[in-house]
């Protein structure tokens, strides 16, 4: 997509997946969309977006043509709901169903200017893959994604993406609702 198999780039002080994430995107803006559904890998071993990334790495960006495709991602980067749509869509699928959780202005009364959100992302993600693997055989969903922000999230912010095809659009929408 960007013309070239491989690419240097100069590593930062505490880079981290998501931040080298980031400074792709903003280096080749065709990536963008299709960056928040690429796995990572540092090396040998599939990364998440808050593993720091030393000098010298070998950072591999997997497509999910490539066998990249992760259902679920927590990142610090903006969500993309349509990408984790598309990412689930496959012709035949008779429903496709997404679900954008959004940071509100106010809880109970009380304004709201931002939420802060952290996770120790390996279990985070191994209860991720298990809510949405159960979605899947309860359901009979064909595909599921689930991405959800780290760090601060301002109001208007989309803080949880949830996208899920099945068979019809009933599944859809119940392996929707059980995945959020």
């Amino acid at each position: 997509l960007v013309g070239c198999e491989t690419e240097s780039i100069a590593s930062l002080p505490d880079d981290t997946v998501s931040s080298v994430r980031r400074r792709l995107a903003e280096r080749h803006p065709q990536l963008a969309a299709l960056l928040p559904i690429c796995r990572i890998a540092v090396g040998d071993d599939f990364a998440t977006e808050t593993d720091l990334v030393s000098e010298g790495a070998e950072v591999l960006v997997l497509p999910p043509a490539s066998g990249g495709s992760a259902r679920c991602a927590l990142q610090e980067a903006p969500l993309d709901a349509g990408a984790l749509t598309a990412a689930v869509s496959a012709a035949g699928d008779g429903g496709v169903v997404s679900f954008i959780g959004t940071v509100r202005a106010d809880n109970r009364g009380l304004t709201v200017q931002h939420l802060e959100f952290t996770a120790h992302a390996p279990l985070a993600l191994r209860e991720l893959e298990r809510i949405c693997d159960e979605a899947t055989a309860r359901y009979g969903l064909h595909d599921v994604r689930c991405s959800h922000r780290l760090g601060r999230v301002l109001v208007g912010e989309a803080a949880v993406v949830v996208a899920v095809s099945a068979s019809h659009r009933t599944e859809a929408f119940e392996g929707c609702r059980y995945v959020i």
